[in-house]
C-alpha cells in the first residue's frame, strides 16, 4: 500500500497547523525529560566530543564554552558555546552545587505542545523540510511558543522517554 502525503499548505500557521487545529481539544503541554550535566569549560581544554554512532572528535574549548553530557550517559560529551547554553538550559535545583567533577544538572528550557495522531499512516514535513512518517498512535509535537511551527513526529514508543506532561 502506498502512503499518501498530507496536503500541506504554506499559509501562516505552519504546514501542519490544520492537524493541530483539528486536535485542539487533545493537545497537552509537555517539557523534555532529558537531563544534562553541564560545567564551564576551561579555555584551551581539550574535550573528546562523543556522539552515538559517530567517531569521537577532539575539540578545544574557548572562553565561555561549556562541557555538556547526557545525565544518563556520562560517556557522551559535547562542547557548546555560551550563547547556546544561555537561554537553552536551566538548573533542576536552583541552588545546586557542582559535583566532584564540576557538573550541575540541567534540563532544556521550553514547553511543547503535543497530541496523539489518530489518522491514517502518512507523511508530514517539518520546518526543516524533513519528510517524516506519522502513524496512528504517534505524537505530533511543536514548540508551545511557536504556533507557526510545523512540528515533528515522535514515535509512540519513544514519547514517554523524552517528554513529561506539565500538570
Amino acid at each position: 500500500m502506498k502512503l499518501q502525503e498530507l496536503k500541506l499548505t504554506e499559509e501562516v500557521g505552519g504546514k501542519n497547523k490544520k492537524l493541530f487545529d483539528e486536535n485542539e481539544d487533545n493537545i497537552g503541554l509537555y517539557v523534555k525529560r532529558q537531563l544534562f550535566d553541564i560545567r564551564k569549560a576551561e579555555p584551551g581544554e581539550k574535550v573528546k566530543v562523543t556522539e552515538k554512532g559517530k567517531e569521537p572528535k577532539l575539540r578545544v574549548a574557548t572562553e565561555g564554552d561549556y562541557v555538556l553530557r547526557a545525565h544518563d550517559d556520562v560517556e557522551q560529551l559535547n562542547l557548546i558555546d555560551g550563547e547556546d547554553f544561555q537561554g537553552t538550559y536551566k538548573q533542576i535545583q536552583p541552588n545546586d552545587q557542582p559535583n566532584a567533577e564540576g557538573f550541575i544538572t540541567y534540563r532544556e528550557i521550553g514547553d511543547y505542545e503535543a497530541f496523539t495522531y489518530a489518522g491514517e499512516d502518512t507523511y508530514i514535513y517539518t520546518d526543516w523540510n524533513t519528510k517524516q512518517r506519522i502513524k496512528s498512535g504517534d505524537y505530533l509535537v511543536r514548540d508551545a511558543d511557536d504556533k507557526n511551527s510545523s512540528g515533528f513526529v515522535v514515535p509512540a514508543a519513544e514519547f514517554d522517554k523524552h517528554f513529561e506532561e506539565v500538570k
